[in-house]
């Protein structure tokens, strides 16, 4: 019964988030509704015991509802800004500090800046802005930099697929509200920032050269996309070959990746007492967090290893279904926005438990694939995770991949080898090259047969195929068909 409302809990707080963006309800309203539960529980004297435990229930799933609500509207309130009084069609000279990692792309490159404004009234006010520009100079974290340029507001955008892509929402859940590009700049100052940032972000620059001594590309990119999330473009046409196949998850260091560092990590410190090992394995699982950038997928899985380290410590092993919708709730109760506005938190979130739920089930029904090399296993996860995320993806994307369970089938046996293999020719090109030449050999070789997989999958005409808009209500509908049939698996299994 506490496990059944702890989620129905978690589900209500995150209902209440929802709603309160779809359709908002005013302080007022929201305390009619308190009061009214409160007028609910105080009848439980003229019920039955039965019913008692009913309508306790129900409350404490109503106000969780509410409490959804209020912390969506604080929210709101706390960060909310009008763009539209800043923005002017004259040049504007601006001056702010770079808070993020460069993210190199195809034809410029984009950098994240906190700049301080000065209205008319006058008020002082930090926001975030993004800028383009040319791969020359580079600028690094905790530059001060001056932009001259004309300051724009997102705009919503059609993808290939014909859909219309929220791109004022998806940027404004990262607090960014401008755009900038190609405008002029010049460095003010260096230094700035956080020097915990600015020194992680160091190592993972000097890292990543050593990786492209080592590698052509552009196996250089995708062993540094697998290792670190790093953001170095590998090219448009091959990224469009990895999303046609199913395969990009690898190159921008999904959960799965996560879950191998962080294991390798908890493994490697398995000599030490079991107080110290968790207090390094958490500040390992930060650091490799802010490396990486904390984008949403390697926050929720950092949070349910973090999780786990300390339910060790105490010596209980906590479900791990239930530490994912702790996580997730950790994750949307300090920022709503990404509950609806966050994609990757969203596939991730949905992959993950596909994977601890379904994942059995279709091991099961696959009888007939040989165990040898965790073929089975890996297949079945694949699978689940895919068949899981299918209605999110056809409903975010209108794209569906056909070839993406043989690909992911074929490329997953060797991911964490190629990562080991990666990372200990990066460690010793510190000490010399020709020692770190057997491990960059092999790092090739399992690189480029990721690679010739993808281009050989890429290339069927059916490897990826449209599909036509789905509604909310059919979204829900289709989860729910598989939630029955889980639960009936499930419970046969008990």
């Amino acid at each position: 019964m506490k496990s059944v409302l702890f989620y129905l809990s978690v589900v209500s707080f995150a209902s209440g988030v929802a709603f309160q963006f779809v359709q908002p309800l005013s302080y007022e309203v929201v305390l009619f509704l308190l009061v009214l539960v409160l007028l609910c529980v105080g009848s439980v004297v003229f019920v039955s015991q039965k019913i008692r435990v009913v309508i306790y229930a129900g409350a404490v799933i109503a106000s969780i509802f509410l409490l959804g609500v209020v912390r969506t509207s604080l929210y709101e309130n706390t960060y909310a800004f009008d763009p539209v009084r800043y923005v002017s069609s004259g040049t504007q000279g601006l001056t702010g500090v770079v808070v993020g990692e460069p993210d190199v792309r195809e034809t410029n490159t984009r950098y994240v800046v906190d700049v301080d404004f000065i209205s008319n009234e006058p008020i002082r006010e930090t926001v975030r802005l993004i800028f383009t520009a040319p791969f020359y100079p580079e600028y690094e974290y905790g530059d001060e930099v001056v932009l001259v340029g004309n300051l724009n507001t997102p705009e919503n955008f059609i993808t290939d697929t014909g859909r219309e892509f929220d791109y004022i929402n998806y940027l404004k859940k990262d607090h960014i509200y401008f755009v900038m590009y190609q405008p002029e700049t010049r460095v003010v100052s260096r230094g700035n920032g956080n020097a915990i940032k600015r020194v992680l972000f160091s190592v993972k620059k000097s890292f990543l050269k050593k990786i492209a001594l080592l590698l052509p590309e552009p196996q250089a990119s995708l062993a540094g996309g697998v290792l670190l999330g790093a953001k170095e473009s590998m090219g448009v046409e091959w990224l469009d070959k990895f999303r046609e196949t199913g395969l990009v998850h690898i190159v921008v260091l999904s959960g799965y990746n996560v879950t191998i560092v962080v294991d390798t990590l908890l493994k490697s410190l398995s000599f030490l007492p079991i107080l110290f090992r968790s207090i390094v394995g958490v500040a390992g699982i930060i650091l490799f967090a802010i490396i990486t950038g904390a984008g949403a997928t390697v926050v929720r899985a950092s949070l349910m290893a973090g999780l786990v380290v300390f339910g060790r410590l105490f010596g209980r092993e906590v479900e791990v279904i239930r530490l994912l919708f702790l996580a997730g709730l950790m994750m949307v109760f300090h920022n709503p926005l990404i509950l609806l506005y966050d994609v990757s938190f969203q596939l991730s979130f949905m992959a993950t438990l596909g994977l601890v739920t379904l994942s059995p089930l279709v091991k099961e029904k696959l009888f007939f694939i040989p165990e040898k090399f965790q073929l089975r296993e890996v297949v079945s996860a694949t699978l689940a995770t895919q068949l899981f995320i299918l209605p999110m993806l056809v409903f975010q994307t209108g794209e569906l991949s056909i070839v993406s369970v043989v690909v992911n089938a074929l490329v997953l046996v060797v991911v964490p080898t190629t990562m080991l293999a990666s990372f200990l020719a990066g460690v010793f090109a510190y000490a010399s090259v020709v020692l770190a030449y057997p491990f960059s050999f092999s790092a090739h070789t399992l690189l480029s047969y990721i690679f010739y997989v993808v281009d050989i999958f890429s290339s069927f005409t059916f490897a990826s195929i449209s599909l036509p808009f789905i509604s909310v209500s059919v979204l829900c509908g289709m989860y729910a068909v598989i939630g029955i049939i889980l639960h009936k698996y499930h419970t046969r299994q008990k």
